[in-house]
C-alpha cells in the first residue's frame, strides 16, 4: 500500500512545476489542467519506464538521491526523445523550443524520482 501512495504522490510536485512554469509564461492560462495532463503523463511514464528502472536501481542497490533523479530524468527522456524529434519533423518546431520540451520532460522525470526517493528514504536505509 505504502508504494501505490509513494507512485500516485510523486508526480505532484513536477505537475505543479509544469503548471506555475506554464502560468508564468502565458502558454497555458488554466493550471488546474495542467497539473492533471502532467501528472497523467508522468503516471504513464512511471508504469512503462519507472517500474523497470526502479527494478534495475534496486539490483544495483542503487540508493542514493541522485540515481533516484537520473532515473526519473530518463523515464520521461526516453519517451519525450521520439515525440520531441517528431515535432520538429512534422510541425517544424525550432531546435531551440524542441531542446526546452526536452529538457523541461527530463527534469519533471527527476522532480518525480527525487520525489519518490523522499517518500521512500526510510525503507530504502532499513533494506540496505
Amino acid at each position: 500500500m505504502k508504494e501505490l501512495i509513494r507512485f500516485l504522490l510523486a508526480p505532484l510536485p513536477a505537475s505543479i512545476a509544469a503548471a506555475c512554469i506554464s502560468v508564468a509564461t502565458g502558454a497555458y492560462p488554466w493550471p488546474l489542467s495542467i497539473v492533471m495532463l502532467v501528472c497523467l503523463l508522468l503516471y504513464a511514464a512511471q508504469l512503462v519506464f519507472g517500474f523497470p528502472i526502479r527494478l534495475l536501481l534496486i539490483r544495483q542497490a542503487r540508493r542514493s538521491a541522485a540515481s533516484h533523479a537520473i532515473g526519473g530524468f530518463a523515464m520521461t527522456a526516453i519517451p519525450a526523445a521520439p515525440y520531441t524529434i517528431w515535432g520538429m519533423v512534422e510541425h517544424g518546431q525550432t531546435l531551440a523550443s524542441a531542446a526546452v520540451f526536452f529538457w523541461l520532460m527530463g527534469c519533471y522525470g527527476a522532480l518525480t524520482g527525487l520525489t519518490y526517493w523522499l517518500l521512500a528514504r526510510g525503507e530504502l536505509r532499513r533494506r540496505a
